[in-house]
């Protein structure tokens, strides 16, 4: 959650990033890692829950016996 916060704080700077390098992306991607890592932002801080439930699921719902 705090990371989507920050995350959100920072789309302005981004959005400013991708209209000034236009089409190059990868200028575009570098920018954004560097204003990431000067912020102290980790955008994918979420996404161990996220893995951890793509994990955890299919487990459990083969653990669930079946009411047939």
């Amino acid at each position: 959650m705090e990371s989507a916060l920050s995350t959100q704080k920072l789309k302005p700077t981004i959005d400013a990033l991708k209209r000034l390098y236009g089409d190059d992306k990868d200028k575009v991607q570098r920018e954004t890692s560097e204003l990431y890592k000067k912020s102290g932002v980790n955008p994918t801080a979420g996404a161990c829950r996220c893995t951890f439930c793509t994990v955890c699921m299919p487990l459990q719902c083969t653990a669930v016996p079946s009411s047939a």
